[in-house]
């Protein structure tokens, strides 16, 4: 489930999506507050669902780069 409505639905959609069995994939920001984010995740670790949050940048030359350098330790 691609979760792209407005940020105050984030959670209750990703709990519910994650009940249901699906994979959660949430735009950012993903909750408003560490107690979402939290409620959300735990709901996910309890399904077993995959989960991701949508990083817009991520696969940007720049970024891929330095999430190379990161990985080979420079």
């Amino acid at each position: 489930m691609d979760i792209s409505a407005p940020n105050d639905l984030h959670a209750p959609i990703a709990v519910a999506a994650a009940r249901a069995g699906k994979a959660v994939f949430c735009e950012k920001p993903l909750a408003r507050d560490l107690h979402e984010a939290k409620t959300m995740l735990r709901a996910v670790e309890q399904a077993g669902v995959p989960h991701m949050i949508c990083f817009n940048y991520r696969f940007f030359p720049a970024i891929q780069l330095a999430k190379k350098l990161v990985a080979d330790g420079l």
